[in-house]
């Protein structure tokens, strides 16, 4: 145990010595050894202040022998020295930030001269507002893309100054706000296709790998009975409908996302059905 020594002043014949006393962390007895704390005798002799050491009408408070290093004004098992708040119990924290309640209005952690309370940026400093339109930098939206500087810079590591990180055609804020997508991927589920082609083309989840865009099927030239049509094992086809009137053919995936074609039509301009060639409804299909 650290034990600290106080120098009292002790009267004897008339003329005041310092002579040095062992104390503990409970409290000091000032009062020329009277075996009583001088902490349990605040107010008793000296109203309200601690006991005057020597009886010399000098409070303790105001002798030279006070020593904040050691002593505990308030009672809260904090030295004064050490004590952010006097008179106050410094161990009360009811919101369980770390900080006693009685500086919560007074801290300052990131150091930016605001304090903790009306802090709006933990960690960054409120003061910084390059572009001059009095919100500061770390709630500001510098490109636009709706997310904020600090969102950007902390949270998803993307650009504050590039609304599109990942040059994927999709704004940072809505690829975590919309779509759930990684802002800094242009291929989120790597199925080989953009997040802003599934999302804005193709109508396929950008989240999932099966999920993907059908193959663009152009330029078969219908010239013999039999043309086959190939869509990879990856597609997932499900269902494929004959061509209508409306000039295209739908292919259903196991998903029953569905895709649209354009017709195939001969040179007579014969509409043609499709129809599976080897009875295996993930490999080829022909049109008939």
């Amino acid at each position: 145990m650290n034990k600290k020594i106080l120098i009292l002043l002790i009267c004897v014949l008339g003329v005041i010595f310092l002579a040095a006393q062992t104390c503990t962390s409970a409290g000091y007895d000032y009062d020329c050894n009277d075996g009583i704390k001088s902490l349990g005798e605040k107010g008793i002799d000296c109203g309200g202040r601690y006991c005057d050491a020597c009886e010399d009408d000098t409070d303790t408070g105001d002798e030279d022998t006070y020593d904040e290093t050691v002593e505990d004004a308030d009672g809260d098992g904090i030295v004064d020295a050490d004590d952010f708040c006097d008179g106050e119990d410094d161990t009360i924290d009811e919101d369980n930030d770390g900080v006693p309640d009685c500086t919560d209005d007074i801290i300052d952690s990131d150091n930016d001269g605001v304090a903790d309370a009306e802090d709006v940026c933990e960690d960054l400093n409120d003061n910084v507002d390059k572009d001059g339109d009095k919100i500061p930098d770390c709630i500001d939206d510098s490109d636009d893309d709706g997310l904020t500087d600090y969102e950007e810079a902390v949270v998803y590591k993307t650009s504050p100054i590039n609304n599109d990180t990942d040059d994927d055609g999709l704004l940072d804020g809505d690829e975590v706000n919309t779509y759930g997508t990684d802002p800094n991927e242009k291929d989120s589920d790597e199925d080989g296709y953009t997040d802003s082609r599934e999302v804005l083309i193709a109508g396929t989840d950008p989240l999932d790998w099966y999920d993907r865009p059908a193959e663009e099927i152009i330029g078969y030239v219908l010239s013999e009975d039999k043309t086959t049509i190939t869509i990879d094992y990856g597609y997932k086809v499900f269902e494929v409908i004959p061509f209508e009137g409306d000039n295209y053919m739908t292919i259903d995936d196991v998903w029953m996302n569905k895709y649209k074609k354009a017709l195939y039509v001969r040179n007579d301009q014969m509409k043609k059905g499709i129809g599976i060639i080897n009875g295996e409804v993930f490999k080829e299909w022909d049109i008939v």
